[in-house]
Parts: C-alpha cells; structure tokens; sequence
C-alpha cells in the first residue's frame, strides 16, 4: 500500500509541473504569434489585403514559418487568379490556382478560392461548347491563346500610355498629355484604366480652365492698367494745356548743351536732368506748375505722344512704367516714363519712338538738383 500511494503522488506532482509549465508559457506573449493571429482574423473576415500584410510581417521575422510561407502563397495565388480570370486569361488563372497550396481548405478562403475553380471551369466548359468539331476546336483555342496574349499585350501598352499622359500631366506638358490619352482606344482598356483615364482628362480639362482663368484675370488686370494709365495722363495733359512748349532746338537760357547731350533745367522745379542729343528735334517739353512731361512729335504724329513725366509731390501709384520715387531739396518726385503701347506700332515713327524710349532710363537717372 505504501508503494503505490507513492506512485500516486509521483504522478500528481508530474502533473502539476506539466500544468505549471503551461500556464507559465501562456503567460509569455510572443509578437509573432499576435501578429499570425491578427492575420488569421484578418484572413477569417476575408480582409485579405490586411491578412497578407500581417503574414509578411511574420515572414520578415521567421523566415522558416512554413504555415505563414504556404498562407502568403495562398492568397497571393488566389488575387493573382482572379485578376487573370477577370481580363478572361482562363489558362493564367487555372495555372495560378492550382499552384495554390493545398492546406488553403483550413482556412476561411477555400470557399473564395472554390468558387473562383467553378467559374473558372464553367466558363471554360462555355468556351469549348462554342466549338462543334475537333478542327474546330484546335482553331479555336489557338485564336484564343493569341487573343488573350494580344489583350495582355494591349493592355500593357495602354497602361505605358497612362503612365506617359500622367507624367506629362505632372511637368505641365498637358497639351501633350491629352494628345496620348485621346489616341487611347476605350473599347480596348479595362475598366480600372477607363476610371484611370477618366480621372486624368478631367485633371487636364481643371487645369486648362485655370490657365484660362488665369489668362482671363490678366487681360482683366492689363486692360485696368490701360485704362488708370489713359486716365492719368489725360490729368497731365489737362494740367499742361495751358503750359508754354519748348522745343529743344531754340535757344533757352535754361538749356545748356555739349558735345553729346543736352542738360535741361527747371529753376522753379529746382531740377535738371540730362536729354540724349539723339532726343533733340524729336521731343517737346511741356512746364506747369508741379512737374515736366515730355512728349514725342513727328511728322506723321498729329497729336505728340507722352514720354517721360516728372512730377513733383507726385501720386502715380504705379500707373507708369518702370516708376521711382526720389526725394530732391527735402521734396519728392515722382517719376517714370510711358508705356510701349502709347504709340501706334503701324505709325511711321513707332521704330524712332521705341528707339528713343530705349533711353529714357538714362534720362531718369540722370534726374538731380540744379541747386
């Protein structure tokens, strides 16, 4: 009796060990098998993209996991068969899905995948029905195998395309880019490139409406400008009527001339700026009391043609071209010259006023004090 109650208690200790050592491995959580369940859950909810994203996980820790390696393959091989079956490549997909693993019947996918079988071989069996004789049928599957390979080949390039217009699309070349989505043939893409291509026109057609916009916006803008700086100089010439001319090839006390250009002065103004002496002859100067404008004259220019102003105390706000603000005996002025559209381009005398213009930097620079 003493034997055996030990037996027994050798027993219930073994027992307890086993039971303890249980308990104590449950108690260690191992990030590989958190991560494989989340993939199996994952793979139960037939969230296959999440489940294959797990198992990688996985792979990337335990090369050696054969369970992860044969699940990789098994959803793999499934998307990879339906997205041949799906572009009607039967072959392809038969090829991938019988290269599934076999252990796919323990999880969840099996019915996604035995399924995907039976279309794949009732659409077969459709296909072979079309044939009513053994020439027939051996014509027929060649013509479908070089179809198929000629719909791969098709979508291939059509899928460069996409790729060309959206690069195209990105570097704003978008005249280029609607040119290549437009030889596209529809009929011959697949759904996901029509939605693809769908998206790009309406890029190009958004952008081209916000160039126009923005063309819109400174024709709009330019023809404000024009129209302030009409405005302004009408002010000036309004101002100047009344206004003594005076021509540059009289004899003035104020104007004092040497070998290469002409310094003009105004006493009251108390400044003098330097005229280029290709500028004499061509030029008439009108005074009134707070500034100088300087209009160009020619024989076929029935009205001169404003050049150059020079105002003191001045209020242009940015009406002229190429305006500056100076400040000369404790006094500003303001001044700039005219713009290039004053003057008629088909006038006679539009090359000789441009040419003049090209100078008008040298006469504002040289603006100073004449005390």
């Amino acid at each position: 009796m003493i034997k055996r109650s030990k037996k027994i208690a050798v027993v219930i200790v073994a027992a307890a060990v086993i039971a303890g050592g249980i308990f104590v491995g449950c108690g260690n959580s191992n990030p590989i098998d958190k991560e494989l369940q989340a993939g199996k859950t994952a793979l139960s909810q037939k969230n296959y993209t999440e489940a294959l994203k797990d198992f990688k996980e996985v792979e990337n820790k335990d090369k050696n996991n054969q369970e992860v390696l044969d699940l990789i393959n098994i959803i793999q091989g499934y998307e990879n068969a339906k997205q041949s079956y799906d572009n009607n490549n039967l072959t392809e997909a038969e090829n991938y899905i019988n290269n599934i693993p076999s252990s796919y019947i323990n999880y969840a996918i099996k019915d996604d995948i035995n399924n995907l079988k039976n279309e794949i071989i009732e659409k077969e069996k459709s296909e072979k029905n079309k044939v009513s004789s053994t020439k027939e049928k051996t014509s027929n599957t060649t013509n479908k195998t070089n179809n198929s390979n000629e719909k791969s080949n098709i979508t291939k390039e059509i899928s460069q395309k996409i790729t060309e217009g959206e690069k195209l699309i990105k570097s704003g070349d978008i005249n280029s880019a609607k040119t290549i989505l437009n030889s596209i043939n529809l009929q011959e893409a697949t759904e996901a490139q029509k939605e693809e291509i769908s998206n790009d026109m309406n890029k190009i057609t958004n952008q081209i409406q916000q160039e126009n916009q923005k063309q819109a916006n400174k024709v709009a803008a330019d023809k404000e400008k024009l129209q302030k700086q009409r405005k302004a100089l009408e002010q000036k010439e309004e101002k100047s009527k009344n206004a003594d001319d005076v021509k540059l090839n009289k004899k003035n006390s104020d104007i004092v001339s040497t070998s290469k250009n002409v310094v003009y002065t105004d006493n009251a103004l108390g400044i003098k700026f330097t005229i280029p002496a290709d500028w004499v002859n061509h030029i008439l100067i009108k005074e009134y009391g707070d500034g100088i404008i300087i209009n160009f004259t020619s024989e076929d220019v029935k009205e001169p043609v404003f050049m150059l102003s020079i105002e003191r105390n001045g209020e242009m706000d940015g009406l002229l071209d190429n305006e500056i603000t100076k400040v000369i005996n404790g006094q500003y002025f303001v001044y700039g010259q005219a713009p290039m559209n004053s003057l008629d381009s088909n006038k006679q005398a539009a090359p000789l006023f441009k040419q003049l213009m090209s100078e008008a930097n040298t006469v504002k620079d040289s603006l100073s004090s004449s005390r």
